[in-house]
């Protein structure tokens, strides 16, 4: 359940200098031709044109899956945030409760290697105990129950979230959940990939519960016990297309008629563990079929089966914080065998980034008091407002989209809440037991904080102005339940947004970043929400037949795009993230259009015209470079389109383009105007 929101917010991308007040300030060029690769005419692989040069230098360190410029700005926040945590972890006597105390005491516990070698399986095995006491499945919900208080979704998830349809208050939602690896297609569909994924799989619980103290022959027994249940549970749960469906998620039901309905687990009793009462209320459940799955499984599967298989959950949840052999066994599935990751991260590395999860406020305020300097949320203020005009000019012009529902669309953009920085007020941390005793148990103890956090929502008015991010994450987000956009601090800076750069490079860069995540908003999720966040058809169903075939142009282009042998990107799975991309380029490029308004024309920089440093601005955010493996997974289980596609793709389909770069009809990456994605 840790971190687990049933909600998936839009964010701008799952994979990724800074503003150094206390450092020397080194400037560089927003644009440098030693990047590029003059060679390669734009229309035969922009990708290469924009960033050749920089790309050929670049190399993925071992420790990494992929690397580019925003892998490298993650790294720079990083290390900001461990010298946050250096500093704390020195300062011995900070008072206690202190968020001093707690960050410093937490780091600290991580990196005492020897005490963690030295205790290797013990932290774990009392937990692992109370498990094998179990004797019926009345045992069993309350072992389930007690690790969805320490934050491991064995067999579901849940947790409280905003009514889909009513988003001013809070529901509780239930979820599949309990599978090991992170799709379900690696168990249901036999590729001889996916059989490698498998086998390899098996090995890691095996692994894992000979260094528990099991036996060969029993530990053979447990894999068996786990990856069948693991198996039905995945033939049960959604594809990630599936999931993509808000309609088909939401499924409320009266908590009485559910329970009774699935009469296998003690439900109220659950739901009465966790602090909550339901008796009058509704449970929403995402994917209905799983839980008949569920509630089948409880009836036919031995003790024996559930113990093991819980034991696995906690085991592969906390394996992090034990010893190397539980590390290493965990990397060399996770990370090799998965992503083709070829070293382990650096422990103070992986520390940071687990408490960092974990205090992420706390530490938060630290950052934004040492990196974001006021003068950059001032002139985001500013972009954002630009953009908006744009984007509502957009709307009033687009000639498929009935006056009836451009006015509604203009009052939703015009009800988008914007949130730069940091949050206004930060959270309290003071709950949240932490010593230098066990990073095992400060694990456990900031997975119970968040779980009693998301639970004591529950029946309270909800807080908008809560952040789903914190100020030194790398990304951006747009979250339709309260219709907002949010942009943490540390993206506000190269190559997303310069200072000093000019308004061409940051339109392209940062003020696309921005549109992105307005057009969330309208996307073929956003959309279904209006202008406070309730799941409602505001549309004609004439303009969303329109929208609908206008985005099956994106399908398709994506569907063709090749990146690795045979694979393509999911034109389907990727089409929120690439409307997206779609619109947040036309708006980015009308919105600098509007900025040159009543001005001189900007002069040529380094013998480029401002509207090809725009292009240039938008390409250099998206360099990078990504492992076979990797991008096999991610072509998998990402929801967004591969980097090189999100750049030879997404400026093709913009008309401004073609002229910038001369781009001629014989060029390999054209695409003819009657065929160019024109939806936003």
């Amino acid at each position: 359940m840790k971190n687990k929101y049933l909600l998936v917010l839009l964010a701008l991308a799952p994979s990724t200098v800074a503003f150094c007040g206390n450092k020397p300030e080194v400037k560089s060029k927003a644009l440098d031709a030693v990047d590029m690769n003059k060679k390669v005419r734009p229309g035969v692989n922009f990708v290469e044109y924009a960033g050749g040069g920089w790309l050929k230098n670049l190399n993925i360190p071992d420790d990494k899956t992929s690397y580019g410029a925003f892998d490298i700005l993650r790294e720079n926040s990083i290390k900001d945030v461990q010298n946050i945590l250096l500093e704390a972890a020195a300062t011995t006597n900070a008072p206690k409760g202190t968020p001093s105390q707690k960050i410093g005491d937490f780091y600290a516990s991580g990196m005492d290697s020897t005490r963690i070698e030295k205790l290797g399986a013990e932290p774990i095995k009392k937990y692992v105990a109370q498990i094998n006491q179990i004797e019926n499945n009345n045992d069993l919900a309350i072992a389930i129950t007690q690790l969805h208080l320490h934050g491991i979704s064995a067999l579901f998830g849940g947790g409280v979230e905003q009514d889909f349809k009513n988003s001013r208050i809070y529901k509780m939602y239930l979820a599949e959940a309990g599978i090991g690896m992170p799709d379900r297609d690696y168990y249901v569909k036999d590729t001889p990939h996916n059989k490698e994924l498998q086998a390899a799989y098996k090995a890691l619980i095996k692994k894992c519960f000979i260094l528990l103290g099991y036996g060969e022959a029993q530990a053979a027994e447990a894999v068996n016990n786990i990856y069948t249940l693991e198996y039905n549970l995945a033939i049960a749960s959604n594809t990630r297309l599936e999931n993509r469906n808000m309609v088909a998620l939401y499924n409320p039901v009266p908590t009485a008629e559910f329970c009774s309905k699935n009469g296998s687990f003690p439900w109220n009793q659950y739901f009465s563990s966790l602090g909550l009462n339901l008796s009058n209320d509704e449970v929403v459940v995402m994917q209905p079929k799983f839980f008949v799955t569920v509630d089948s499984l409880l009836k036919v599967t031995p003790i024996q089966a559930w113990k093991d298989y819980l034991t696995w959950n906690i085991t592969r949840s906390m394996a992090s914080t034990l010893s190397s052999d539980f590390v290493n066994a965990s990397f060399e599935f996770y990370g090799k065998a998965l992503s083709g990751q070829k070293t382990l991260s650096p422990r103070w590395k992986r520390i940071s980034n687990e408490v960092d999860a974990d205090l992420g406020e706390a530490i938060g305020q630290l950052y934004v008091q040492k990196h974001f300097p006021p003068q950059a949320k001032q002139r985001m203020v500013e972009l954002v407002n630009n953009l908006k005009a744009a984007y509502k000019i957009r709307i009033q012009n687009v000639d498929w989209m009935s006056a009836e529902t451009k006015a509604k669309a203009i009052n939703k953009l015009s009800k988008i809440m914007v949130k730069v920085g940091y949050p206004d007020k930060w959270k309290d941390y003071s709950s949240m037991e932490i010593s230098r005793d066990s990073y095992f148990e400060n694990v456990l103890a900031a997975n119970r904080f968040q779980i009693r956090e998301n639970l004591n929502k529950y029946g309270k008015p909800v807080d908008i102005t809560e952040w789903g991010m914190y100020p030194q994450t790398v990304n951006a987000y747009y979250n339709p339940l309260n219709n907002e956009i949010v942009f943490p601090a540390a993206i506000l800076q190269p190559p997303f947004f310069g200072l000093d750069a000019d308004d061409a490079v940051n339109y392209g860069a940062i003020g696309m970043v921005i549109s992105h995540e307005m057009s969330h908003g309208f996307d073929d999720e956003g959309k279904q929400f209006d202008a406070d966040g309730n799941m409602i058809n505001w549309w004609t169903d004439e303009d969303a037949k329109n929208f609908t075939e206008r985005t099956k142009v994106l399908v398709n282009q994506y569907n063709n795009f090749k990146v690795l042998d045979s694979l393509h990107v999911d034109g389907e799975l990727t089409l929120g993230e690439n409307i997206a991309d779609n619109g947040g380029m036309n708006i980015a490029w009308d919105a600098f259009q509007l900025s040159l308004k009543g001005k001189k024309r900007p002069a040529a920089i380094d013998g480029f015209t401002p509207e090809q440093r725009f292009f240039l601005g938008y390409a250099k955010v998206w360099r990078q470079k990504m492992r076979d493996k990797e991008l096999m997974r991610r072509l998998k289980e990402d929801v967004h389109s591969p980097a090189i596609a999100r750049v030879n793709r997404a400026v093709f389909n913009i008309d401004a383009f073609y002229k910038a770069f001369d781009i001629k009809p014989t060029d390999p990456l054209y695409i003819a105007p009657a065929d160019r994605a024109r939806v936003w």
